[in-house]
């Protein structure tokens, strides 16, 4: 894919994230997708989540977890099979009811059609005073 592709095709996965329908977002991702998402301890959905269906059980946590606010793309780059795109979320955790606004990088490799490995780096430290 050209550089224009890649970040046509990561519009569109955000495209089905965003508007719930996960199903599509799911067809988008390699069967052997991992996606990293690291976080402390006390914020239950952070971890490595290998296949489609276990990247499918981390977005079902995440959603049971937080009331997400729309995920404000700012940039995007590509470059080979790598998209890089920083935006910006306002959620609400639903246990505490405390809401948090934090900007984040999420990484993309894409292969064939599908995303192969997913890695989102987020302001933890804002999302942790949400959680407590």
């Amino acid at each position: 894919m050209t550089p224009e592709q890649l970040i046509d095709f990561i519009k569109t996965f955000y495209h089905h994230f965003e508007s719930g329908n996960g199903e599509a977002a799911a067809a988008m991702l390699a069967e052997n997708i991992v996606w990293e998402n690291p976080m402390p301890e006390a914020i239950p959905f952070g971890r490595r989540s290998e296949g489609r269906e276990g990247v499918v059980r981390y977005w079902g946590e995440l959603l049971e977890t937080l009331d997400m606010g729309p995920m404000e793309v700012e940039q995007m780059i590509a470059q080979d099979d790598t998209v890089v795109v920083t935006g910006r979320e306002a959620s609400t955790v639903k246990a505490t009811g405390k809401s948090y606004d934090m900007q984040w990088v999420h990484l993309f490799k894409v292969a064939d059609g599908k995303i192969y490995y997913g890695r989102e780096y987020n302001n933890t430290a804002e999302m942790l005073k949400a959680f407590l």
